[in-house]
């Protein structure tokens, strides 16, 4: 007897997995937004850099150096908001695979972030203690030439995206989560055939009864 495979049929998508996607679609956006921002310091970094650096014959390099520092920079961030804006869209679909990998790319992400807020409070502390004086002068030359409202602009797109991940973490580890992401099993059915009721297949008409044959006469004469 043979088998057919019947695949189940999908799954409604449950709340939390929806808001976990709709949260990173924002930090994708975010983090778009905060690449147009980093665009916008290049010219001012790299006027201070050359007016500081105009008298030395490594001018040029220290300020190529820079701008390619600040490129590559701004490349990864778009390159990591598209990722994520991908990842919203397969873990909506119920796509497992997208799910962990989610949960590392969140996770270094907070990691990142927290340790980047973190920086920049004991940096702002700190200020001018124990450091090289023509390096803090440096330093504060190209934090006065980027406006403030870049720095505060990247700061709240810093703590939304840090919340926003670890809320992604928490919802995509909740049973319902869970249920949604679960692989259902296949069913394993026996086949039908026709005039079988449950193969939906009419009826085959009966066979025709047969007429016996006469009995036929012996081939010889009796034997004594």
């Amino acid at each position: 007897m043979s088998y057919t495979v019947v695949n189940p049929g999908a799954k409604p998508r449950p709340g939390v997995v929806a808001a976990a996607s709709a949260l990173l679609y924002l930090c994708g956006a975010i983090q778009l937004a905060s690449v147009g921002v980093s665009l916008l310091a290049l010219g001012p970094v790299q006027d201070v850099v050359q007016k500081e650096f105009a008298n030395r014959p490594e001018a040029q390099t220290i300020a190529t150096a820079t701008t390619v520092g600040i490129v590559i920079g701004v490349s990864v961030s778009a390159l990591l908001s598209v990722g994520v804006v991908v990842l919203g869209v397969l873990v909506g679909r119920g796509k497992n695979p997208a799910r962990i990998v989610t949960w590392v790319i969140a996770g270094i992400g907070v990691l990142c972030y927290g340790c980047s807020l973190a920086g920049t409070a004991v940096q702002s502390s700190l200020a001018g203690l124990g450091s090289d004086p023509a390096n803090a002068d440096i330093q504060e030359r190209i934090t006065n030439a980027i406006p403030a409202w870049q720095n505060t602009v990247n700061t709240v797109a810093t703590i939304i995206v840090l919340i926003a991940l670890l809320v992604v973490i928490v919802l995509l580890a909740l049973p319902a989560s869970n249920e949604f992401f679960r692989k259902e099993q296949e069913v394993w059915t026996p086949s039908t055939w026709p005039g079988d009721p449950a193969a939906g297949y009419p009826p085959q008409a009966p066979y025709p009864p047969q007429t016996p044959y006469p009995p036929q006469p012996p081939s010889g004469p009796p034997q004594p």
